[in-house]
């Protein structure tokens, strides 16, 4: 057992390593289960950051940002999530690369615009505006610059899976050799 953990790990390790060396074609080859991760994980933020703004408003606080945001989020991975099931091949994974660098832009403004309307509130907690502003300002910078460049969000994602197997595949060949016998 020892030993197929450890060989599995160092297989796992080495195709983590071929995506970071190939990302565009790892993304492109495991674009449907990305897409499906990224859509879930973004309806998951808008349907979190809409029940946010109703639990903040029945406390008294009406961030309209907070809902906006949530409202776009949810949009944007329905609209993502059906794109995948519908369209196939590498026009797709542009067009899914454009939309998800669309959706960073929103994002970001929106960020901006609720750290500058936050200020206080920031300052009340200990919190940099500021920081949260930049961040902001980042995921705009990204978001436009993935836009017209969408090959850039999609080899990312093939970067983030490689890297992300690599981590994998070290663990369970650590398991492995932690493992009492053969």
């Amino acid at each position: 057992m020892k030993v197929l953990v450890c060989i599995m790990g160092v297989l796992v390790a080495l195709a983590g390593g071929y995506c970071c060396a190939q990302p565009v074609f790892a993304e492109t080859a495991l674009s449907g289960m990305l897409v499906i991760l990224i859509g879930v994980s973004m309806l998951i933020q808008g349907v979190g950051e809409i029940a946010t703004w109703f639990s903040s408003r029945k406390n008294g606080g009406n961030s309209g940002l907070m809902l906006v945001s949530g409202v776009l989020s949810a949009l944007f991975a329905v609209v993502l999530l059906c794109c995948n099931a519908f369209m196939v091949g590498m026009v797709t994974n542009v067009f899914l690369a454009s939309l998800m660098a669309l959706w960073l832009a929103v994002a970001g403004v929106i960020r901006v615009i609720g750290s500058l309307a936050n200020r206080q509130l920031f300052q009340s907690l200990g919190r940099s505006w500021v920081a949260s502003a930049l961040i902001g300002v980042l995921l705009v910078v990204a978001g436009i610059g993935c836009f017209f460049a969408p090959t850039v969000l999609i080899a990312f994602m093939g970067i983030m899976l490689g890297a992300g197997m690599v981590i994998a595949g070290v663990s369970l060949v650590s398991l492995g050799l932690s493992i009492g016998g053969k």
